[in-house]
């Protein structure tokens, strides 16, 4: 039996049997002969070894990933922080051409700068979440291709 290398697959809806087939030119013999087999015991031998493998280039991958969107995150976030500012400015203004009595204003004012900062809190945690990436990877093996 031979193994072939591991192939991590940026885009595996692009994948078809027929295309593994050429590429690794398993085209020779029946597939599912009904032979038995010591394939899976050799395959799960191995499975460690491929995890590994594939943690180091999704690490690679990862790097690549996070060099590159960094600096959208960063100017992302500075966006939103001048926008925070300018809210609160109006928030002022506002609160200064009001004829409400002082302490009604100032209710208003700290209700007011709570939602504001908790909004864009939220907002804060979403680009975090949503730009970065975690440093495990979600690994799940779907598929081993052997050939007798």
């Amino acid at each position: 039996m031979q193994f072939l290398s591991l192939h991590y697959v940026k885009n595996p809806w692009k994948l078809t049997p027929a295309l593994i087939c050429r590429d690794y030119r398993l085209t020779q013999g029946l597939p599912n002969s009904g032979e038995t087999s010591n394939a899976l015991n050799q395959i799960k031998a191995q499975l460690p070894e491929v995890v590994k493998q594939t943690k180091q280039q999704m690490t690679v991958y990862r790097k690549a990933f996070e060099q590159e969107n960094r600096p959208k995150l960063n100017a992302q976030l500075e966006k939103l922080k001048a926008l925070e500012h300018k809210h609160f400015e109006q928030l002022d203004i506002f609160l200064e051409t009001s004829e409400q009595l002082a302490i009604i204003k100032e209710k208003r004012y700290k209700e007011e700068k709570e939602a504001i900062r908790s909004r864009f809190e939220e907002y804060r945690q979403w680009i975090q979440e949503t730009m970065n990436t975690e440093d495990q990877p979600y690994i799940q093996i779907v598929a081993a291709i052997v050939q007798s």
